[in-house]
């Protein structure tokens, strides 16, 4: 068998990778014990059009590999998917960078 034989991979085998848990739960903590914890109500007025948007956003990452810099070493390798990828990419931030430019002139109502 090539590879290593570490105690700890069979670990990671049968027990999945506990990160995100203990950064939530950790967070969790520390929020309540400096008295900081509280839900507050986002500024989005249509909910249901931010849980749309906010799928779409973690889904179409999800499908271009979901990490610039991945896209761009893939883009100095070659590849044309990636290319096209990392075009979109920059005409999301553009377009993002247009739209609050204009929410910031316009005056958003409080």
């Amino acid at each position: 068998m090539i590879g290593t034989n570490w105690p700890i991979r069979d670990a990671f085998i049968v027990y999945p990778v506990l990160t995100v848990a203990g950064v939530f739960i950790g967070s969790f903590i520390a929020a309540r014990r400096k008295k900081e914890f509280a839900f507050q109500p986002g500024p989005v007025r249509k909910r249901f059009l931010a849980i749309i948007f906010g799928f779409l956003v973690a889904n179409l990452g999800l499908l271009w590999g979901s990490c610039p810099i991945r896209t761009a070493l893939l883009v100095s390798y070659g590849s044309g998917t990636a290319l096209i990828a990392l075009a979109s990419i920059a005409i999301g931030v553009v377009l993002a960078i247009i739209y609050i430019r204009f929410k910031a002139k316009k005056g958003v109502p409080q």
